[in-house]
């Protein structure tokens, strides 16, 4: 079956909030050990509430913790292989903890078309999630990512 992206029919649209313990996802000694790093926070909550924090830093999460792949392809028509992600940037606000539970939730920023240099049409999604402690609301961090795709008849 032939897919691609539903320019038309996803402006706004809104995947259904996710709650997500990021802990469950990544253990933070795991991840540390992953990057190299020998911060105590991340293996010990003991040495993470005496640096200050509500306990171990929970790693970064990421719109695909919001979204899996079936969604991307039947919502939104997106499907790995002919459709481009051109670009992601990401902002961060409070640290998420072990001892925290977020609420992510991804939606469709911007969908539109324009011409390519070779004069045939692109199809541009623009993919937003955010990450927000869920007894706080506070931004935990809002990431976008934008996909593209050259349209076929």
């Amino acid at each position: 079956m032939d897919r691609k992206l539903k320019i038309d029919d996803v402006q706004d649209l809104r995947f259904p909030p996710v709650e997500i313990v990021p802990e469950r996802l990544v253990s933070p000694p795991l991840y540390a050990r992953a990057i190299g790093s020998e911060e105590q926070a991340y293996y010990s909550t003991d040495a993470a509430l005496a640096a200050g924090l509500r306990g171990r830093p929970s790693p970064g999460l990421a719109f695909f913790h919001t979204v899996d792949e079936d969604a991307l392809t039947e919502v939104i028509g997106v499907v790995y292989g002919r459709t481009l992600a051109a670009g992601a940037e990401s902002e961060f606000g409070v640290m998420a903890t072990e001892r925290d539970t977020v609420i992510g939730q991804t939606y469709v920023e911007e969908a539109y078309r324009r011409p390519g240099k070779d004069g045939t049409m692109r199809q541009f999604l623009v993919l937003t999630t955010e990450f927000r402690l869920k007894e706080t609301d506070e931004l935990v961090s809002r990431s976008r990512i934008t996909f593209i795709e050259k349209e076929t008849e």
